[in-house]
Parts: C-alpha cells; sequence; structure tokens
C-alpha cells in the first residue's frame, strides 16, 4: 500500500429553504432567490413563479407575508441543513464564489470551515474574514492606497521571529495530521502579529508564503514573484521550525498581596533575586496595598510568582 492511512473527507452540506404556507404545507424555495437573512421578497418570489411550476395555483393569502421598513413585502423561509443537491434546490455553484471572492479565498474558506473528516454546512456569511485575511496580508507587500512595493531587506526582531516560528511549528505540525482549518487559523494569527508590528521584512515574509502556497497556491505564486524570486514557490524547501526563537529572556511575575492577586510584573530571566526584590517593593501597586503597614515577607518563587505578607 502506497498511504498509511486513509482519510474520508466530510460531505459539504447545503443549506435549505422552506416556505410554510399557512395551509400547512411547506415548499423548498432555490436559495437564490433569499437575501442573506433569508427573506425571499415579493419581487423575487415573483420571479420564481416564472421558472418553477411547483408554485403554480398558490394563493398570495396563503404565505404570511410581513413588511420592511421601506415597505416592502417579504416572507421569512425556514432554513434546513441537508446533503447539498438539485432536488433540494440548494447547490452553490463553484464558480459563482470563485468570480466573486477568487480561487484561493474559495478553496482556504472550505478548508476552513471544519475537521477534513466532519460533513459541514456551506455559507457565505463567513467566507469574509478569509477575504480580509488575504488582503491584510496583501497589506503587508503593497501599500493599499499608492500599490507602493513595501517590502524591506531589515533584519527580523526577535518578536517577528517568535510569531513566524509558532506559526511554522503548528502548522507543520497540523498538516501531519490533516488539520487544515486550524493550519488557517495559524496564518490569521501570524499575519494580525506581523500587521500589528507593522512588518514587511522579506527574511519573514518569505518562509510564511512558501508555507501558505499548498492553500493558496495562485496568490503565493504572485507574491512570492513580489519578493524578487524568478523559480516557483513550490521549488523550494518547506521552512524549519527553530525553537530557540521561541524562547524567551523575560518572565512575568503575578504579584500576590496579602493572599489576593493585585498586579503583575515583567522582568528579564537573568535579573538577579536582590534587585528584583528592590523593584517589587519599589512598584506603586505594593506601595499602594502595603501603605501604613510594614511588609513583613516577600517572598519570590523564582520563574513563577511573587507573594508580599504585610
Amino acid at each position: 500500500e502506497y498511504a498509511k492511512k486513509l482519510v474520508n473527507q466530510g460531505m459539504i452540506q447545503g443549506r435549505s429553504l422552506f416556505l410554510d404556507l399557512k395551509s400547512g404545507r411547506d415548499l423548498r424555495v432555490p436559495i437564490e432567490f433569499a437575501d442573506e437573512s433569508d427573506r425571499l421578497f415579493k419581487k423575487q418570489y415573483e420571479k420564481v413563479i416564472l421558472v418553477d411550476n411547483r408554485f403554480e395555483g398558490i394563493s398570495l393569502d396563503d404565505i404570511d407575508w410581513k413588511e420592511d421598513k421601506s415597505g416592502e413585502k417579504y416572507v421569512q423561509l425556514r432554513p434546513e441543513v441537508e446533503k447539498m443537491s438539485k432536488s433540494k434546490y440548494n447547490v452553490v455553484n463553484p464558480d459563482d464564489v470563485v468570480e466573486k471572492y477568487g480561487a484561493d479565498c474559495f478553496r482556504m474558506y472550505e478548508m476552513f470551515l471544519g475537521p477534513i473528516e466532519q460533513s459541514k454546512p456551506w455559507s457565505t456569511t463567513g467566507i469574509s474574514g478569509v477575504q480580509g485575511f488575504i488582503r491584510k496580508l496583501w497589506s503587508l507587500f503593497y501599500d493599499p492606497m499608492s500599490q507602493k512595493n513595501l517590502i524591506v531587506d531589515t533584519e527580523p526582531t526577535a518578536e517577528e521571529l517568535k510569531i513566524l516560528h509558532t506559526c511554522i511549528k503548528k502548522v507543520t505540525e497540523d498538516i501531519e495530521t490533516f488539520g487544515f482549518n486550524t493550519c488557517i487559523s495559524s496564518f490569521m494569527v501570524c499575519i494580525n502579529g506581523l500587521k500589528d508590528l507593522k512588518c514587511s521584512k522579506r527574511a519573514v515574509l518569505k518562509d510564511f508564503v512558501i508555507m501558505l502556497a499548498p492553500f493558496a497556491p495562485f496568490l503565493s505564486e504572485e507574491l512570492w514573484e513580489t519578493l524578487g524570486n524568478t523559480e516557483s514557490v513550490f521549488d523550494v524547501d518547506f521552512p524549519k521550525f527553530n525553537p530557540t526563537y521561541l524562547e524567551s529572556d523575560s518572565v512575568l511575575y503575578p504579584i500576590s498581596i496579602n493572599g489576593k492577586k493585585r498586579g503583575e510584573l515583567t522582568v528579564s530571566k537573568s535579573m538577579p533575586q536582590p534587585e528584583l526584590d528592590k523593584m517589587v517593593r519599589e512598584l506603586e501597586v505594593v506601595k499602594k496595598w502595603t501603605e501604613g503597614t510594614e511588609i513583613k515577607k516577600l517572598i519570590i518563587v523564582p520563574g513563577r510568582m511573587i507573594n508580599i505578607v504585610s
């Protein structure tokens, strides 16, 4: 056998919409005629009648019409998740989604819906999140207004490398278990962090684009060329995780005063304890909660917590 494991993909399910009539009958309404809030307006209902003979003979009085703020009549449809099928009038044409959002956005959103083995209901309401991720990534390469190339060759900072290698570690592990939805979550977290740092550094974005390529091949090839490369992004090695970039030279201490947490302090791991002791005593939060009393004990548990008894 060429493969070690068989993985059966879950089904992309459809979202059917039902028109419940006052007489007790219900009819499936083709989803393309309803709006994003599952409402069927009277103008659209008149179009449905022309293309679907199932609606012939239905009295308008048999429909529970409502009015929106502008006075237009509509009926609220009842949603139900079912198998995507033409017979259920809930098929979403991939070509329409690709035309509106792009092939990479469509591809990534399908993976983002959930674990690969599980069946997932299709809904375009969440695709804007993936679209926003792509725009944010693009803004690290090009200025949104002038479209000026922003790539620089400055050396990455420790914080930038930590964000990048946290993503490399997670994606490398999740690809092995077919956790594509969590890979995309990691991409989003990484780009949010780099965006906050305004990082457009070639050394960082190069490894990110290589990671992204299996998920968004068209976008990745274009960004790879923007970085000054001539070969395909698929001809280079996948980035390797370096654990040294995740090591922190600082530690966060919670400060407990008389049994209650009153604050926090971030200091260097290498700070000598006498110096740390002195710094703690001079903190405003410590002075506030020990005012009028004497500090009887100041216990520092290295790397874990600071406890003060007054």
